[in-house]
C-alpha cells in the first residue's frame, strides 16, 4: 500500500459512509417524528399515488357519512312532526265520536267540541306550514317531488326522499262525502279534513239530531280515518327509508371507511417498532463511522514520521 499526503482515500471512504448513515438516520428520525413512512413523493412514488387516491376516497366517505346522518335527522324531524299530527287526528276522531252520542249531546257540548276540533285542525295546518329542516319546509308539499342526498363517496350515489303535503287542506281530499250537512259550507271546494272545520260539522249535526246528523258524523269519521291512514302511510314510508336504506347505508359507509383507512395506513404509516430499531442501528453506525473517520484523518500524520 502506498502512502500519499495529497488525498486521504481512507478518510474520504469513511466520510462517504458516514454521510450515507447520517441521511438514513435523518430519514428514520423523520418517520419517527411524523409517524409516516411516506412524507414526500421520493419516499415511495407509487405508494404516494395510491395513498392520495385512498385519501380522496376517505374524504368522500366522511362527507357521505355526514350527509347520511343529516338525511336521517331530516326524516326524523318530519316523522316527529307527523307523530303530533297523528295525535291531533286521534283527538279529532274522539271529538266526533263523543258528539255522535246525539241522545245526550246538547248544542253547548257540540260547540265546545267543534271549537276544539277547529283548533286541532289549525294545529295540523301550522305543523304542516312550519316544520322545517334548515331552510327546507318538509310538510307543506315543497319536497313532494323529492330532495336528493349524496350518501356515497362517488357520483350518482344518491337517495331521493319525498314527503307529501300533510297540511289539513291536503289530507283526505279523496274521501267520499255526500252529506249535505258537511257540504253546506260556502266556499269549501274540497272534501278533505279542512272541510270539517268550515262546515261546523259537529254543531250542525247536533242541530239536525236525526238521520242526516248521524250520517254527517259517520262521514266525518270516514274523512278522519282517511287522513289518519294517509299520515300513517307517510310515516311508514319515512320509517322504511331510515331503517332499510339510510341506516344501512350509514353502516356500509362506516365499514368502508374503516377498511379503507386500514389499507391507507398500511401504505403510508410508519411501523414505529421497525423504525426505532433502524434508528438505533444507525446511531451505532454513526458513532462507529465518526470514530473511523477520526482514525483515517490520523493516517497523514503517520507519513510525517517518515519525513523526520
Amino acid at each position: 500500500m502506498s502512502l500519499v499526503i495529497n488525498h486521504n482515500i481512507t478518510a474520504l471512504n469513511a466520510w462517504r459512509n458516514l454521510t450515507v448513515t447520517d441521511r438514513k438516520m435523518s430519514k428514520t428520525m423523520e418517520r419517527l417524528s411524523s409517524g409516516l413512512r411516506i412524507n414526500r413523493a421520493a419516499d415511495d412514488p407509487a405508494g404516494l399515488v395510491i395513498s392520495e387516491r385512498m385519501r380522496a376516497q376517505l374524504a368522500g366517505l366522511t362527507s357521505a357519512q355526514r350527509n347520511t346522518e343529516k338525511a336521517i335527522n331530516m326524516v326524523g324531524t318530519a316523522e316527529a312532526a307527523l307523530d303530533k299530527v297523528n295525535e291531533l287526528l286521534l283527538k279529532i276522531r274522539s271529538l266526533v265520536v263523543d258528539t255522535a252520542n246525539l241522545g245526550v249531546t246538547d248544542s253547548q257540548m257540540a260547540q265546545a267540541n267543534q271549537d276544539e276540533l277547529e283548533e286541532a285542525i289549525d294545529s295540523i295546518t301550522r305543523i304542516g306550514n312550519y316544520t322545517q329542516f334548515g331552510t327546507k319546509y318538509l310538510l307543506n308539499g315543497d319536497v313532494s317531488t323529492g330532495v336528493k342526498f349524496q350518501i356515497g363517496a362517488n357520483k350518482n350515489q344518491t337517495i331521493t326522499v319525498s314527503i307529501e303535503d300533510m297540511r289539513a287542506s291536503a289530507l283526505a281530499t279523496g274521501a267520499s262525502i255526500t252529506s249535505t250537512t258537511i257540504l253546506a259550507a260556502s266556499g269549501v271546494s274540497n272534501h278533505g279534513l279542512y272541510v270539517l272545520k268550515h262546515s261546523d260539522v259537529l254543531t250542525a249535526a247536533v242541530s239536525n239530531a236525526n238521520s242526516s246528523g248521524a250520517t254527517a258524523l259517520a262521514q266525518a269519521l270516514i274523512v278522519i280515518d282517511k287522513a289518519i291512514e294517509e299520515v300513517s302511510q307517510q310515516r311508514g314510508k319515512l320509517g322504511a327509508i331510515v331503517a332499510d336504506n339510510l341506516e344501512v347505508n350509514l353502516d356500509r359507509v362506516r365499514v368502508a371507511y374503516e377498511n379503507l383507512q386500514a389499507a391507507e395506513s398500511t401504505i403510508r404509516d410508519a411501523d414505529m417498532t421497525y423504525e426505532m430499531a433502524e434508528f438505533t442501528k444507525y446511531q451505532i453506525m454513526m458513532q462507529a463511522g465518526t470514530a473511523m473517520l477520526a482514525q483515517a484523518n490520523q493516517i497523514p500524520n503517520n507519513i510525517l514520521q517518515l519525513l523526520r
